[in-house]
């Protein structure tokens, strides 16, 4: 049986794939959502570690770990750590690089300069806010539905830092 591990991107939830995981469970797969606390100081490497937490829970099937959005670069992270237990990667929408990557290191410098002025005003450079949050909601509204800005969730700016 193949076991699908689902990792939301910044800002969201394991709510992010409910919709998803209902569509996999009623094709006989199994899915693991694991939740990227936003509640402390988390950066890439903690959230690639709560990852390989969910990779070592899961049944030894075939395993597919599914990043989407900044999740991308922790999916990647991950697998390394956990080579036998990956059989395949997918990227929905998600950040890849070359090894040591951070979405800063990736990101233009015009997004940088805009995650790091919102953290500022947010909670003094420790905080960003969902980006939704940042621009005008007609700018946003024609993009996004509006069921996940409901539920969206302020996340720690480290984890848009390089690695250390």
């Amino acid at each position: 049986m193949t076991t699908f591990v689902l990792v939301h991107g910044s800002w969201h939830g394991p709510w992010a794939w409910d919709r998803v995981v209902m569509l996999l469970h009623a094709a006989g797969a199994r899915t693991l959502t694991p939740d990227l606390s936003t509640a402390g100081d988390y950066g890439l490497h903690d959230h690639a570690q709560m990852v390989i937490a969910a990779l070592d829970n899961a049944a030894e099937d075939d395993i597919v770990l599914v990043g989407h959005s900044y999740a991308g670069l922790v999916v990647r992270e991950a697998a390394d750590a956990r080579p036998d237990t990956v059989g395949r990667i997918v990227l929905v929408d998600g950040w890849a690089g070359p090894d040591g990557s951070s979405m800063f290191s990736l990101a233009p410098d015009s997004f940088v300069a805009a995650v790091r002025a919102a953290a500022e005003t947010l909670a003094g450079g420790y905080r960003t806010r969902p980006h939704h949050q940042q621009r005008s909601a007609s700018t946003t509204q024609a993009r996004q539905p509006s069921w996940p800005r409901a539920w969206s969730r302020s996340r720690s700016a480290r984890s848009r830092t390089p690695p250390a």
